[in-house]
């Protein structure tokens, strides 16, 4: 059986309810540069793509911008603030300065497949 194990540290153990968190990466050259960022930064919190059982922290991405020039990649995660911050630390460490990268609490329909994810993982467990 194949688990899941993120390369950062996840807190299992906090009174702290999981929220929505947006995590930033700004300034990617264009949409194919935030693709290929995308892949590695998935590769970071989840290393084995199929894997049985749920990924310890829910996320997903997307790409702002228009089609050609700029993007930010949107890492949105659903966590404790710990964690969170314990993630956008290692994408920073990860991209090295050559993007921006900010962290928020986040809400809004965005965030309903993290939540989701997490809704249903927590059910079965």
């Amino acid at each position: 059986m194949r688990r899941c194990s993120p390369v950062v540290s996840v807190a299992t153990v906090t009174n702290e309810m999981p929220r929505g968190y947006e995590i930033r990466i700004a300034g990617c050259a264009d949409v194919d540069t935030a693709v290929d960022l995308q892949e590695r930064l998935a590769r970071m919190l989840c290393p084995v793509e199929n894997h049985d059982g749920p990924c310890p922290v829910p996320w997903t991405f997307t790409i702002t911008g228009d089609d050609v020039g700029p993007q930010d990649l949107l890492m949105l995660v659903w966590t404790t603030a710990d964690t969170a911050a314990t993630i956008t630390a290692e994408v920073r460490k990860r991209v090295g300065g050559r993007q921006t990268v900010t962290a928020a609490p986040g809400e809004g329909e965005q965030f309903d497949v993290v939540a989701e994810q997490y809704r249903i993982e927590h059910e079965a467990g």
